[in-house]
């Protein structure tokens, strides 16, 4: 199993035998590497231009022969050892392996220096015994296989490196020049030391195809040294190492892609003791930034260690990297900015500006979009309607957190039409939004609202949908304190009224909160439905509004209790068992998956937004707390590494499986974490007029610490139990709730309320 230090904050693995994922991600804006326990996982380039193929699949393999030929595969990935010593240690920006055997210690380290598109790994050997000790070292990397036309792989002198050169056959003739200037089809090896021997194809490296059996190279104690084109290319060393008694020696290993030959040896020409070590110097310092740029201090450790350092990876991951994904909806963009903003919010604003620019002038903005360079694929040949909602909600958080309010002024383009205030195009969004009303009133579904595989409902363009609703409703709340025009407030509540009276029309009943209407008028989570009685968001957003009466809350907060489970509620209950040509696709998911009835994480922080603006901070911390992948009434959570929030958890309550992770950290998750935890469950939120300190009730943690930069002052805010409301800044009451901006330092108690 993976353990989080409480000291360190270091992930620990003691043993190669593990089951789930507990795969370390190392990057840096234009690479990533995910690398598990035994030292495998693919790597990913996102720059100079995104294609999922540039990547290396990940299959490492680290082999000691002794003079005797005995063969210690070091990482045990297919070949185990029982009486070796392992222990893998994640850390923020480097994996280390060490381990030991026969008299012989290896470390093997793995980093991404900041600015690369390669991964460095330093391997160290130590002579433990008083004898003297010669071993070769194999490593074996595995490139990107292009197929039977595609790939070609030689060792180049010049260099000093293997290279594998792998360019998409399948190209049309218009696409190739720009493709070989800006798509990386080098990937390369390179060692310190030359090696005594290489090779370049897997297949005769390993003379068979069974798993866990000695590579015929090593039985015979040398590579072929001979190039291969139209196979399995892989990158091949030998290197013989002799070491006296107590000697320590190592080399380092580079590898990583290019697009031309010349940028290679020039890059691997400096490759020296020194610079690797200023390079990990370097990958620290960045990861050290991300862990400064926010802190928290509870009396959890473990969630400090998250919230202070894995977390924040993770967001910078999904926003700064976009996901690292060539397809992709802006509400993933826009909502991973938002939690972003808190960390860095000039490069939230930038991302928001760009998605701006892709906004049609009559409010729309088409939800699945695609990198440059690449086609649409078939999500984003759909037409989700959601897309304006989140231009609106997360545009406004975006904007709060640069504490600018000049900002909305600022004239951005349309896809179509001349540029405008930023206010104005959150404007023609809420109109759109309004205006796209079906039968009942309520918002029009189209392919899907932020539950994007409902690809049924409304497919010949009458569905409705009422979490688009709502969340309109709650945008317009949000931008309304925003709006200056007089006339324009006045069409805004005029907007919000008629969306109110049709939600309490068709939408609220004595029982639930009912999702929305097909195109034929037929209700979807309902109690006519067989499957999909209840959907979770409706329920929430509700909360989110001021529409209810009290015991409209009352009913919708026990629905939502009747959904939830030790681990948090389930999306959709109970799910769909089989096809529903009415809701479409997420009827074709596996119940318990993804949307289809799973603890899906995304729309639990919902539920925790909710709770919190509803009044009760300490219910959405334990709903967070609840959703952590290490929480203790997981029967899973062992099943997958602490180090990032999974886009959700198995939702069968009666399964042997309940809980189980899906492994996947592509999830809007993280950044509500932060913008709930900061914005909402402590309440110093961030506004145009200043930072602002929340007269709400506490939490179950006596003190909690936060550090947080706003318009270039570090507020040190200290939060404590207390029987009164109090604020003092640098130890004098604060009587206003926003808090003096100053150049430098600030430091705040904030006395709140047990309730």
């Amino acid at each position: 199993m993976s353990q989080l230090d409480l000291i360190t904050g270091h992930i620990t693995i003691d043993s190669p035998n593990i089951l789930g994922d507990h795969a370390n991600l190392l990057l840096n804006d234009r690479y990533v590497l995910r690398v598990g326990e035994t030292l495998q996982g693919p790597s990913k380039v996102l720059e100079p231009a995104f294609r999922p193929r540039n990547h290396i699949p990940g299959s490492r393999q680290f082999f000691i022969r002794f003079e005797d030929g005995f063969v210690w595969n070091i990482n045990q990935e297919s070949i185990s050892h029982k009486e070796a010593t392992f222990k893998v240690i994640h850390d923020l920006h480097q994996t280390t392996l060490e381990t030991q055997l026969r008299g012989l210690g290896v470390t093997i380290r793995v980093f991404i220096p900041p600015v690369s598109t390669s991964e460095i790994w330093t391997i160290d050997l130590v002579n433990q015994t008083n004898t003297l000790l010669v071993v070769d070292l194999f490593t074996s990397i595995d490139f990107e296989h292009g197929g039977v036309m595609e790939s070609h792989a030689a060792y180049d002198k010049k260099a000093k490196a293997i290279i594998n050169h792998t360019f998409p056959y399948h190209v049309s003739y218009d696409d190739k020049g720009w493709l070989e200037r800006t798509v990386p089809a080098l990937t390369y090896m390179y060692a310190s030391v030359a090696p005594k021997s290489y090779g370049t194809s897997k297949e005769r490296f390993m003379g068979t195809n069974r798993r866990g059996k000695i590579p015929k190279a090593i039985t015979l104690n040398t590579c072929d040294n001979i190039p291969t084109t139209a196979a399995q290319t892989a990158g091949i060393m030998q290197h013989r190492m002799v070491l006296s008694d107590h000697q320590k020696t190592h080399l380092h290993l580079v590898i990583g892609v290019a697009l031309e030959k010349d940028a290679i040896t020039k890059h691997l020409s400096g490759i020296t003791d020194a610079f690797v070590e200023a390079r990990l110097c370097e990958a620290k310092s960045f990861t050290d930034g991300l862990r400064q740029s926010l802190l928290i201090e509870t009396p959890d450790k473990a969630f400090d260690h998250k919230f202070n350092g894995w977390f924040k990876k993770q967001l910078y991951n999904m926003s700064v990297n976009n996901r690292m994904s060539a397809h992709y909806p802006i509400r993933n963009v826009l909502q991973d900015a938002m939690g972003y903003a808190l960390l860095d919010p000039e490069a939230a604003l930038q991302k928001l500006i760009a998605i701006l620019e892709t906004q049609t002038i009559d409010g729309f903005i088409q939800q699945w979009q695609h990198a440059k360079g690449t086609g649409p694929n078939g999500l984003a040949r759909l037409i989700h309607s959601d897309g304006p909602i989140w231009l609106v909600l997360t545009g406004v958080a975006i904007i709060e957190q640069t504490g600018d309010a000049t900002t909305f002024e600022e004239k951005v383009p349309y896809k179509d039409a001349e540029p405008e205030p930023i206010r104005s195009h959150f404007i023609r969004a809420i109109r759109h939004m309004a205006q796209a009303i079906g039968p009942h009133g309520l918002c029009l579904m189209k392919d899907g609202d932020w539950t994007d595989p409902i690809n049924g409902i409304g497919r010949e363009g009458y569905g409705e949908s009422t979490w688009n609703t709502l969340s309109t409703i709650v945008a317009i709340d949000r931008l309304m304190p925003y709006v200056e025009d007089e006339s324009e407030i006045e069409r805004l509540k005029q907007m919000k009224e008629r969306l109110t009276s049709a939600i309490r029309q068709h939408a609220i009943t004595k029982t639930h909160v009912i999702a929305g209407y097909d195109d034929r008028g037929h209700p979807f989570g309902d109690d006519s439905n067989i499957a999909g009685k209840r959907y979770l968001n409706v329920h929430t957003w509700a909360l989110m509004t001021d529409m209810l009466t009290e015991k409209e809350r009352l009913m919708i907060q026990n629905v939502i209790k009747e959904m939830d489970t030790p681990l948090g509620p389930v999306l959709i209950d109970p799910p769909y068992m089989d096809y529903d040509p009415m809701v479409g696709r997420i009827s074709l998911k596996k119940a318990g998956t993804t949307e289809n009835g799973s603890i899906y994480n995304h729309a639990v922080m919902f539920k925790a937004y909710a709770e919190s603006v509803s009044g009760d901070p300490d219910a959405a911390l334990q709903t967070i707390l609840s959703i952590m992948p290490d929480h203790k009434d997981n029967p899973n959570r062992h099943l997958q590494i602490p180090s990032y929030m999974p886009n959700y958890a198995f939702g069968l309550k009666d399964s042997p499986d309940f809980g189980r992770s899906s492994g996947h950290d592509s999830t809007g998750t993280t950044a509500w974490i932060y913008w709930v935890m900061v914005e909402s469950i402590l309440g110093i939120r961030a506004s145009t007029k200043g930072l602002e300190i929340l007269d709400i009730p506490a939490t179950r943690w006596p003190i909690i610490r936060l550090i947080r930069q706003f318009k270039g002052t570090t507020y040190t805010v200290l939060i404590r139990h207390s029987d009164r409301f109090a604020v003092t800044v640098d130890g004098i009451p604060q009587q206003l709730p926003v808090l003096p901006y100053q150049k430098t330092t600030c430091h705040v108690v904030v006395e709140r309320r047990v309730i």
